[in-house]
């Protein structure tokens, strides 16, 4: 209880804060795709905030709704992003692969919520590199370090998760045992391209997955996929997927720490806020960055 007592606090007091139209800056080439609905929508927006106010150039934003939202809906929580910017429904991405075939992987998002976000990002990473992110993420620099693109090679680069968190039933029922060493590798951000799905060869599992879905199938099946196309992840130096602080301090110093994002996966979702509330009053208010936005806008 006392968790969301406090993210109350913080999140009202970033709210507070405001978001306002920003000046362009230079497009960069790649695209940034997130997943969310209403559950998640006032964390999409400072998660973007801080794209823009942490990186040099500007991705193309993509966002999925997961069902519960509007794709209109999604683009007005992100009005005052100056660069291009794009919204689909998740049946989109989902159909797009049963026309090819995948019927199993249309099922497995149709079923299962984190089905609809693997299937968004295969389908990206298909039409262009994409960078993709949970909307729990803050970003501090960026983007991260990213695998060199060789023309027709899939690629798929992950970050470490702090401990294992993987469908052992789905991998035992398919007799995958690539994921048994590790790092434990986590999905909340993901770099995806090229022609995944039919260079690891994922009809087994997908249909497996489809047929009885568990919250950590979507984690799995890409987990395996970095594993079989080279096992591209990022470390806890760049990617922070931290659980230090999960009851202290309540006063966080500076988040940063030499990281280009951190994950606030659910103990810590929390501390989202106040780190958000931290970089608005210091990072940003250091840069003059309200006045200049305001008298750019």
């Amino acid at each position: 209880r006392y968790r969301e007592t406090l993210r109350g606090h913080f999140r009202r007091a970033v709210i507070r804060e405001g978001y306002w139209a920003l000046p362009a800056k230079r497009a960069g080439k790649m695209a940034l795709l997130l997943y969310a609905g209403k559950e998640q929508s006032e964390m999409v927006r400072e998660c973007v905030w801080w794209v823009y106010h942490a990186w040099g150039e500007l991705p193309a934003i993509r966002l999925v709704s997961d069902g519960t939202m509007s794709e209109r809906d999604l683009l007005d929580l992100i009005s005052w992003w100056p660069g291009e910017k794009a919204a689909e429904s998740w049946e989109a991405s989902a159909e797009s692969h049963a026309a090819r075939g995948r019927t199993d992987l249309r099922l497995f998002a149709q079923k299962n919520v984190l089905g609809k976000k693997l299937s968004a990002i295969l389908a990206s990473g298909e039409r262009e590199p994409t960078l993709y992110c949970d909307t729990d993420v803050l970003w501090f620099s960026g983007p991260p370090p990213l695998p060199e693109a060789k023309s027709g090679t899939p690629v798929v680069q992950l970050a470490v998760d702090v401990v294992r968190h993987y469908d052992d039933r789905l991998l035992g029922e398919v007799g995958i045992r690539e994921l048994d060493a590790p790092p434990a590798l986590n999905t909340g951000v993901v770099f995806a391209s090229g022609e995944i799905y039919e260079a690891c060869g994922l009809d087994r599992i997908m249909s497996a997955a489809a047929r009885e879905p568990s919250y950590f199938s979507e984690q799995t099946i890409m987990a395996y996929c970095c594993r079989r196309l080279g096992n591209a992840h990022w470390t806890q130096e760049k990617i922070a997927l931290n659980l230090d602080d999960m009851y202290w301090p309540v006063r966080g110093g500076d988040p940063r720490r030499g990281w280009c994002a951190r994950h606030y996966v659910g103990d810590v979702r929390h501390w989202f806020w106040r780190d958000a509330l931290w970089l608005r009053r210091y990072v940003y208010a250091a840069r003059g960055g309200e006045a200049e936005s305001r008298a750019n806008a």
